[in-house]
This record gives structure tokens, C-alpha cells and sequence, in this order.
């Protein structure tokens, strides 16, 4: 998904002014999906597409949203991606009530369990951290947190594909 968020800001051929706007409305779709949907995983990989040093690297285009959609940069800069940087180091049970989740991210878990014991291929970010340890075991509390509230996350999905916007 990140991948397919990606070629879509790079391949925009329009002016600098449509690429920012590009940029404008996936970051509000990456907003509604943390915000509105609780969907993490969706959320998160839209931020892993919008970190790729291929989309970081578009300076111009940065530029042009900080000046035309001043809001949306902020939102950015200081909401979405300190959010993003507490899920993957499995703080989000600190900072998001079960009730607003309907897809938990799963993957940090996933990667952490799928994990060889010893791999040349790259490095997470509980190997590289001096904080790895205690990310590793946030990971897997969180992991137990989202296998008690499975319950609420699917009423929460059913209760959104059906349209409703309270909380019960």
C-alpha cells in the first residue's frame, strides 16, 4: 500500500501546485483514517509512504504544501508523525483508547514474531535502538492489549461500515 501511495506522489506529472495538493489530500485520507476510522494499519502505511526518502527528498513540493496548505503541514509535522513513531514503537496503548480503534497495526508485532534469529537483511528498530529491549516488550503488551480488546475492535469495524458515529 505505501508503494502504491508513493508512485501516486511521484507520478503526478501536473504542475509543483498538483503535487502539493497530491500531498494535501493524502495526508488528510492518512488524518480520517486515524481519526475517523481508527484503521492503524491503513494509517501507518500511508505514513511509511510519505517517509520514503523518495517523498522526503521533494523539497519543492514540501515547500509548496507548508505555503498553500499551512494546516495540513502542521497536522503533519507535529501530530501524525509523532503518532506515527509511538505505533511503531508500541506506545500506542498510552495514547489510543480501544474504542477508537476498528484495524489495530499489527505488523511491528508480526515483523518481531516473524523475525529469524539471525538475518543480514536489514534491521528493525528494536535492534538499532538504544531503547530495543523496552520497545520489544511494548510491542508484546501491546500485542496481549489488542488480543483482550478484539471484541471492541470488531464492534467498532461493524459499527462504522454501518454508518454510525458514537462509541457504544
Amino acid at each position: 500500500m505505501a508503494i502504491g501511495i508513493a508512485v501516486d506522489i511521484l507520478g503526478c506529472t501536473g504542475t509543483l501546485e498538483d503535487r502539493a495538493a497530491t500531498l494535501n489530500r493524502i495526508i488528510q485520507v492518512a488524518v480520517e483514517l486515524k481519526d475517523s476510522m481508527g484503521d492503524l494499519y491503513s494509517f501507518s502505511a500511508i505514513m511509511k509512504a510519505l517517509e520514503m526518502p523518495q517523498i522526503t527528498r521533494l523539497e519543492k513540493t514540501w515547500t509548496a504544501l507548508r505555503h498553500q496548505y499551512t494546516q495540513t503541514a502542521i497536522l503533519y509535522e507535529k501530530q501524525l508523525k509523532p503518532f506515527s513513531k509511538i505505533l511503531h514503537e508500541g506506545r500506542e496503548s498510552t495514547c489510543v483508547p480501544p474504542n477508537n480503534i476498528s484495524v489495530p497495526l499489527l505488523m511491528p508485532l508480526v515483523t518481531l514474531m516473524e523475525r529469524e534469529a539471525v538475518t543480514f537483511e536489514g534491521i528493525d528498530m528494536w535492534e538499532k535502538n538504544d531503547e530495543s529491549c523496552e520497545i520489544m516488550l511494548n510491542h508484546l503488551a501491546a500485542a496481549r492489549l489488542m488480543a483482550e480488546a478484539a471484541d471492541s475492535y470488531r464492534m467498532n469495524a461493524e459499527r462504522i461500515l454501518a454508518g454510525k458515529s458514537w462509541f457504544w
